[in-house]
C-alpha cells in the first residue's frame, strides 16, 4: 500500500503562495525562543475539529476547556 502524497493540492499556485506567506508571517508574530509561532494555533485547530467531531456531548466542551486553561494565562 503506497502511503498517501500531498501533490493533489494547488501548491504552486497563487493562492496557495499567498496562503503559505500569510502562515509564515503569523507565526513569525508568535514566535519566542521556545516556540516556532505555530505550537499554539496548531493547538487550538486540534482542538476545534475534535470538538466538532464529538459535538452534542461533553467531550467537546472539555476539549475546548482544557486547551482554554493550557493556552491562557
Amino acid at each position: 500500500m503506497s502511503r498517501p502524497t500531498h501533490d493533489d493540492g494547488p501548491e504552486g499556485s497563487a493562492a496557495h503562495e499567498t496562503y503559505v506567506a500569510g502562515v509564515r508571517r503569523f507565526a513569525a508574530r508568535l514566535t519566542t525562543a521556545d516556540d516556532d509561532g505555530l505550537a499554539r494555533p496548531s493547538t487550538v485547530a486540534g482542538a476545534l475539529v475534535l470538538a466538532r467531531a464529538v459535538k452534542n456531548d461533553p467531550l467537546s466542551d472539555d476539549r475546548l476547556d482544557v486547551v482554554r486553561r493550557q493556552l491562557l494565562p
